[in-house]
């Protein structure tokens, strides 16, 4: 049996050896339809240090050409790329060994003590869960358990 791969998955994949390539690191893809055409929103970061808005302008031209080249595509569509932002979404185990110590936000599909939203300090994490200090105590956090997460402005 044949598994269907869904367009985001495509996309990323052609494109993840682009993005390497011009040391950037690929943060997240959203594909959604609208009336009439197909939205597809990157968003990247350099790998050192923050994206601006003239290497995003790159990028878009290279992403597109390549999408073009490969047939990626099948339909009209508009290409966004931005910067993850201070907010930037969490989706990785990498993602959490990197910010370690930034204050994060995760919603959970189970709660933990009553509450559904866990906000805390990345203290440490691993291949399969992450232990967020909270206001509450340490709060050991299993991947799967984890529906979305940023990191939030600590002031």
């Amino acid at each position: 049996m044949e598994e269907k791969v869904s367009l985001r998955d495509l996309i990323e994949k052609e494109i993840e050896p682009l993005v390497k390539d011009n040391f950037m690191e690929l943060v997240d893809i959203d594909v959604s339809t609208g009336q009439r055409k197909l939205y597809i929103r990157i968003k990247m970061d350099k790998i050192t240090g923050g994206i601006n808005l003239d290497e995003c302008a790159r990028m878009s031209r290279l992403i597109d050409d390549l999408l073009v080249e490969k047939n990626t595509v099948h339909s009209d569509y508009n290409l966004e790329i931005s910067s993850p932002g201070l907010d930037r979404p969490l989706k990785k185990p990498a993602d959490y060994k990197k910010f370690e110590g930034k204050l994060a936000k995760l919603t959970v599909f189970e709660a933990i003590e009553n509450e559904n939203c866990q906000i805390g300090h990345i203290k440490e994490s691993d291949e399969e869960s992450v232990v967020l200090a909270t206001k509450k105590g340490e709060r050991k956090i299993p991947f799967s358990n984890i529906k979305k997460a940023n990191l939030e402005i600590d002031f």
